[in-house]
């Protein structure tokens, strides 16, 4: 799918009349609910959209924690869990070599993991 920019804007003219008309506080109630992050009186709504993507554990640390016998809990937050202790959570750079842990701190995939690939924009205003 590609996503298309539309650098239009309306023109005062072409919207006012619908502004004039427009009540406010159409659909606030709804608008209250949701989780909040956009403007502050709620007009709109952007909500980060990250597409799941499959995440692959290069070998070398996979390697490297299997030897160990760790469990990878979560590759993005660098969490792994120790059977030992089976409640905590430890980060998994103390238990990797160097070189390991040179891919683990270049992985991409951890680079990125606070991007969002698109916003939802819910609007209720008019000129949207």
């Amino acid at each position: 799918m590609k996503l298309i920019d539309l650098l239009e804007a309306l023109k005062p003219s072409q919207y006012r009349p619908l502004r004039l008309c427009w009540n406010p506080d159409t659909h606030e109630e709804l608008f209250k609910k949701l989780p909040y992050e956009g403007d502050r009186r709620r007009f709109r709504l952007y909500i980060p959209f990250q597409k799941e993507t499959e995440i692959e554990v290069p070998e070398i640390i996979q390697k490297e924690l299997d030897e160990q016998g760790l469990e990878l809990v979560d590759y993005l937050k660098g969490l792994v869990r120790d059977p030992k202790y089976p409640k905590r959570m430890v980060k998994i750079s103390k238990f990797l070599s160097d070189e390991a842990r040179k891919v683990f701190n270049s992985d991409p995939q951890r680079a990125k993991k606070e991007q969002h690939d698109y916003i939802i924009v819910l609007s209720r205003h008019p000129y949207d």
